[in-house]
C-alpha cells in the first residue's frame, strides 16, 4: 500500500513539475485608460469616453465610436467602462457619466463635456481635434 501512495504521490509531483516549464506566463493587457495616458502628451491630441457598461446613453456612445473605429481604426479615442476600472473616476474627477475628455497634443485637458454626444456632433469634435 505505502508503494501505491508514494507512487501515486510522484506521479503527480512529475505531472506539476513538467507543466512548470512550458507554460508563458500571462503579460497583463494595459486597460484602455493605462494606454491612452501612455500616449497622452506625445504629440497627438486623443480623447476619453468614459462611462460604464450599465449605463445606456455610455452604451450608445460606445456603439458610435466603435462605428468610427471601424472606418478609421487609427482615431484615437478610448473607451473608458468605470465598471471594469473604477479608480479612474476619481482620477478624472468624473461625476456624471458619460463624460468625454480631450486632451491636446501637449497632453493639457483642452474639452469636456458631460452626457452624450450624436454621431455628427463626435464626427465634428474629432476632426476638430484631429483625433
Amino acid at each position: 500500500m505505502r508503494g501505491v501512495v508514494i507512487g501515486i504521490g510522484s506521479a503527480l509531483l512529475v505531472g506539476l513539475l513538467s507543466g512548470c516549464g512550458n507554460q508563458k506566463e500571462a503579460t497583463p493587457t494595459p486597460s484602455p485608460y493605462a494606454k491612452a495616458m501612455a500616449l497622452k502628451g506625445q504629440g497627438q491630441s486623443l480623447m476619453l469616453e468614459v462611462g460604464a457598461s450599465s449605463c445606456y446613453a455610455c452604451i450608445e456612445m460606445k456603439q458610435l465610436i466603435d462605428k468610427l473605429h471601424k472606418e478609421n481604426p487609427d482615431h484615437r479615442i478610448f473607451v473608458i467602462n468605470l465598471n471594469e476600472e473604477r479608480e479612474v473616476a476619481k482620477i478624472l474627477k468624473i461625476q456624471v457619466i458619460p463624460t468625454q475628455i480631450v486632451y491636446d497634443a501637449s497632453g493639457e485637458e483642452a474639452w469636456r463635456h458631460v452626457g452624450g454626444l450624436s454621431e455628427s456632433e463626435l464626427r465634428e469634435l474629432a476632426q476638430r481635434h484631429g483625433i
